[in-house]
């Protein structure tokens, strides 16, 4: 019978430990790659990781919560939310429009047809990092949309902030 010394089984069970960590982690990498709604794990926040989204929207247009708060009892702007559909049915701003990041160009004209062009818009996300809002921000700009603000705190902020809430797909991207 062959004994082992303690170092080396620490030092074996501690590589078997690392390959199985690097073969879970490719697994949910690659598992990831094939979601649609696919989670982004690398520079999920094109802005403040580059300082560029498409057309790059500056500090001067993100509004934080009391502004977005005020622009909705005001009814003074209108309301994107840029998550997926699932998390817009699942709750949103009241009366907010369901845009999800990545829609196709003839997908959002049908939805903006209808807004004014110097209307102020407000397009939020999660508010925890993500780049949804910025990146549909940046589709709206292109269009000629000149009052696009986003909202930095996004729908987690609005919620935990006690603020009303609605849930359904009333308005939105697939409707």
């Amino acid at each position: 019978m062959i004994e082992r010394s303690m170092g080396e089984v620490i030092r074996r069970s501690i590589l078997e430990a690392v390959i199985l960590l690097i073969i879970a982690v490719g697994v949910a990498l690659v598992t990831n790659a094939f979601r649609p709604d696919r989670l982004k794990i690398f520079g999920t926040d094109c802005v403040k990781q580059f300082g560029v989204c498409g057309k790059a929207i500056s500090q001067s247009e993100t509004i934080d919560l009391e502004k977005a708060v005020a622009l909705f009892y005001n009814k003074a702007a209108i309301f994107i939310d840029s998550r997926n559909p699932i998390a817009y049915a699942m709750g949103h701003i009241p009366g907010a429009v369901n845009i999800p990041n990545g829609g196709t160009n003839p997908e959002y004209e049908d939805i903006i047809s209808g807004f004014s062009k110097d209307s102020f818009i407000v397009v939020y996300d999660d508010g925890v990092g993500g780049s949804a809002a910025y990146e549909v921000a940046s589709i709206l700009k292109e269009k000629g949309f000149s009052k696009v603000l986003l909202f930095s705190g996004g729908f987690s902020q609005w919620r935990n902030s006690g603020l009303p809430i609605d849930a359904g797909s009333s308005k939105g991207f697939f409707n």
